[in-house]
């Protein structure tokens, strides 16, 4: 539930989790707000400050173009 437009909404919404590097965002923010049925969708980019090494290196392999 949350307020739009002066009113309470409740509309079934699913979240979903994007891994990509920080250099690709601005295209996936890009992509993401053109395909989204909302005028404001909620999108938020959480930096990563540590991790496994071997899965952040295979993170960084798998968002190159």
């Amino acid at each position: 539930m949350y307020h739009w437009e002066g009113a309470l909404q409740e509309n079934g919404e699913v979240p979903v989790i994007i891994k990509t590097m920080q250099d690709r965002y601005a295209a996936l923010e890009a992509y993401l707000r053109a395909h989204h049925p909302y005028e404001t969708p909620e999108i938020l980019a959480i930096d990563n400050v540590q991790g496994l090494p071997d899965y952040l290196a295979w993170v960084s392999r798998e968002t190159q173009l």
